[in-house]
């Protein structure tokens, strides 16, 4: 009895090491799709490892895949809300021209961390684009 009590306990605590592993490994990586690779294997290990999908989201920013982007960083969003996670939604959005939904995340994110300077800029030029000239202003001189 106490040794499948161990492997109980034991087994998910190494899998989530090696969950982690993976995202340590993909971060030392500079091409984006070496990094992917990586970190959908953490992902196959922990479905739910923010980091893994943090820094998977910033991978497919990068390689333009700003759908992909989106839909990682969302899903951080749903279990963990943090600014980070909505300024780079915010930002795959933007590249996207949907200007109105990334200045709702470029708000929740500065709701989230007043300081994060980034986002008064990003809010600023979405609201440039959207034609709330007055409105951008204000954010470019924050």
């Amino acid at each position: 009895m106490k040794k499948i009590l161990l492997v109980f306990v034991f087994i998910p605590l190494f899998s989530i090491g090696q969950a982690t592993k993976f995202v340590r490994q993909a971060l030392r990586l500079t091409d984006p799709e070496d990094q992917i690779e990586l970190l959908n294997q953490a992902l196959e290990i922990d479905s739910k490892h923010l980091d893994a999908l943090f820094y998977r989201g910033i991978a497919k920013y990068n390689l333009e895949d700003y759908d992909g982007a989106i839909l990682d960083f969302t899903k951080i969003i749903f279990y963990e809300p943090d600014a980070d996670s909505y300024y780079n939604r915010g930002n795959s959005k933007f590249n996207l021209m949907d200007y109105e939904g990334a200045l709702l995340d470029y708000q929740e994110a500065l709701e989230l961390d007043p300081d994060l300077i980034g986002a008064y800029f990003n809010l600023g030029n979405a609201k440039f684009y959207l034609g709330d000239f007055k409105g951008a202003v204000e954010n470019f001189s924050k």
